[in-house]
Protein backbone atom coordinates (compact mmCIF):
# COMPACT_ATOMS: atom_id res chain seq x y z
CA UNK A 1 0.00 0.00 0.00
CA UNK A 2 1.15 3.30 -0.69
CA UNK A 3 -0.56 7.12 0.21
CA UNK A 4 0.21 9.74 -2.01
CA UNK A 5 -0.84 13.35 -1.08
CA UNK A 6 -2.51 14.65 -4.41
CA UNK A 7 -3.63 17.90 -3.70
CA UNK A 8 -4.28 20.52 0.42
CA UNK A 9 -6.36 23.26 0.54
CA UNK A 10 -7.77 25.06 3.65
CA UNK A 11 -10.92 22.71 3.72
CA UNK A 12 -9.80 19.76 1.55
CA UNK A 13 -7.63 16.76 1.31
CA UNK A 14 -7.04 14.28 -1.70
CA UNK A 15 -4.82 11.58 -1.06
CA UNK A 16 -4.82 8.31 -2.94
CA UNK A 17 -4.22 4.86 -1.64
CA UNK A 18 -2.38 2.97 -3.91
CA UNK A 19 -3.19 -1.36 -3.94
CA UNK A 20 -6.74 -0.84 -2.34
CA UNK A 21 -10.25 -1.27 -3.39
CA UNK A 22 -13.62 -0.61 -2.51
CA UNK A 23 -13.61 -2.54 0.48
CA UNK A 24 -10.74 -0.19 2.39
CA UNK A 25 -12.95 2.44 0.17
CA UNK A 26 -16.09 2.15 1.89
CA UNK A 27 -15.18 1.53 5.10
CA UNK A 28 -13.13 5.08 5.40
CA UNK A 29 -15.71 7.00 4.03
CA UNK A 30 -18.11 5.85 6.52
CA UNK A 31 -15.97 6.52 9.16
CA UNK A 32 -15.11 9.71 7.86
CA UNK A 33 -19.01 11.17 6.84
CA UNK A 34 -19.84 10.11 10.72
CA UNK A 35 -16.73 12.72 11.42
CA UNK A 36 -18.90 15.97 13.12
CA UNK A 37 -15.28 17.63 11.58
CA UNK A 38 -16.10 16.51 8.38
CA UNK A 39 -18.70 18.21 5.31
CA UNK A 40 -18.11 15.50 3.15
CA UNK A 41 -16.12 12.39 1.79
CA UNK A 42 -15.90 10.59 -1.10
CA UNK A 43 -13.54 8.33 -2.81
CA UNK A 44 -13.57 7.01 -6.65
CA UNK A 45 -11.57 4.34 -8.85
CA UNK A 46 -10.51 5.66 -12.13
CA UNK A 47 -10.40 1.92 -13.66
CA UNK A 48 -12.14 -1.22 -12.23
CA UNK A 49 -8.20 -3.10 -12.68
CA UNK A 50 -6.13 0.07 -11.47
CA UNK A 51 -5.95 -0.52 -7.55
CA UNK A 52 -5.81 2.66 -6.94
CA UNK A 53 -8.66 5.01 -4.32
CA UNK A 54 -8.85 9.03 -5.00
CA UNK A 55 -10.45 10.02 -1.71
CA UNK A 56 -11.50 13.90 -1.32
CA UNK A 57 -11.89 14.82 2.16
CA UNK A 58 -13.94 18.53 3.24
CA UNK A 59 -13.75 19.51 6.20
CA UNK A 60 -16.48 21.90 7.70
CA UNK A 61 -13.35 24.52 9.04
CA UNK A 62 -10.29 25.31 7.74
CA UNK A 63 -7.75 23.16 8.47
CA UNK A 64 -4.19 22.62 8.71
CA UNK A 65 -2.55 19.72 6.83
CA UNK A 66 -1.26 18.23 10.31
CA UNK A 67 -4.48 18.56 11.61
CA UNK A 68 -6.57 17.10 8.52
CA UNK A 69 -3.65 14.40 8.38
CA UNK A 70 -4.59 13.52 12.54
CA UNK A 71 -8.43 13.43 11.82
CA UNK A 72 -7.97 11.00 8.90
CA UNK A 73 -5.84 8.67 10.72
CA UNK A 74 -8.34 9.06 14.30
CA UNK A 75 -10.96 7.38 11.99
CA UNK A 76 -8.33 4.99 10.36
CA UNK A 77 -8.18 3.86 13.92
CA UNK A 78 -11.30 3.96 14.83
CA UNK A 79 -12.05 1.43 11.96
CA UNK A 80 -9.08 -0.69 13.24
CA UNK A 81 -10.71 -0.96 16.66
CA UNK A 82 -14.26 -1.76 15.44
CA UNK A 83 -12.34 -4.94 13.59
CA UNK A 84 -10.59 -6.07 16.70
CA UNK A 85 -14.04 -5.86 18.31
CA UNK A 86 -15.25 -8.07 15.77
CA UNK A 87 -12.28 -10.40 15.69
CA UNK A 88 -12.30 -10.44 19.45
CA UNK A 89 -16.25 -11.51 19.48
CA UNK A 90 -15.94 -14.46 16.77
CA UNK A 91 -13.01 -15.72 18.67
CA UNK A 92 -15.02 -15.31 21.63
CA UNK A 93 -18.06 -17.33 20.18
CA UNK A 94 -15.61 -19.61 18.57
CA UNK A 95 -14.91 -20.97 21.92
CA UNK A 96 -17.77 -21.24 23.54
Amino acid sequence: MEIKILKVEDKMVRFSVVGEDYTLGNLLQNALLDDERILGAGFYISHPLSKELVFTVYFKRKTSFKNAKKVILQNVEKIKNQLLDIKNEIVKKAGE
